[in-house]
């Protein structure tokens, strides 16, 4: 006891000092983790709302298109600008333009779907990065934007691929898909 108290004096700091350190060490790489995740996630919904933002664009632009030559060139160019930064536009997957019912929900083979290889030709000065798979499911000559015909519902799918950036999420990807359908705009 005597001892311990003259300890205290000369040093001014008493026995236990090292007490918090300890805890500190145990605790840090914790809250370390835990933040890498919330980093992470953080990250992740960034992209998912990008990815969202992106095909509302698109959708918007699909309807006031309408049935005319290159309407898949300007969905296309609409989405192109909506992916803006964090989002890393080579990992588009696919782009999906889609004729929907009335509850919003694809008509199974009158699609459109792109993928961001190759070099799509349309009308004008720019060319867009994506190539057709396939057929056209989808033509856009056959969309039908006027009252006499009646109006489309139009949709555009966007498919995704994030890859994690924190040490957390290094190595892993996860598939972001999401999608937006709007009645066409009636041309006069």
């Amino acid at each position: 006891m005597v001892r311990d108290v003259r300890r205290r004096r000369l040093s001014g700091r008493p026995a236990e000092a090292g007490q918090g350190l300890v805890e500190f060490a145990l605790t840090l790489p914790i809250f370390v983790l835990l933040m890498m995740g919330v980093l992470e996630f953080g990250f992740l919904y960034n992209n998912i709302l990008t990815v969202q933002y992106a095909s509302r664009q698109g959708v918007s632009a699909a309807a006031q298109a309408g049935g005319v030559d290159g309407a898949d060139c300007s969905i296309l160019k609409a989405v192109e600008r909506a992916l803006t930064a964090p989002i890393d536009k080579s990992r588009v997957t696919s782009v999906q333009i889609y004729k929907s019912d009335a509850n919003g929900d694809p008509i199974p083979g009158i699609s459109n779907v792109y993928v961001r290889t190759g070099v799509l030709d349309c009308p004008g000065s720019e060319d867009e990065p994506y190539s057709l798979v396939g057929t056209e499911g989808y033509p856009q000559a056959d969309r039908h934007d006027s009252l006499a015909e009646g109006l489309d519902v139009v949709g555009v799918r966007i498919a995704y691929l994030y890859a994690g950036i924190t040490p957390i999420g290094s190595g892993r990807t996860w598939g972001v898909s999401d999608g937006a359908t709007l009645r066409m705009e009636p041309k006069q």
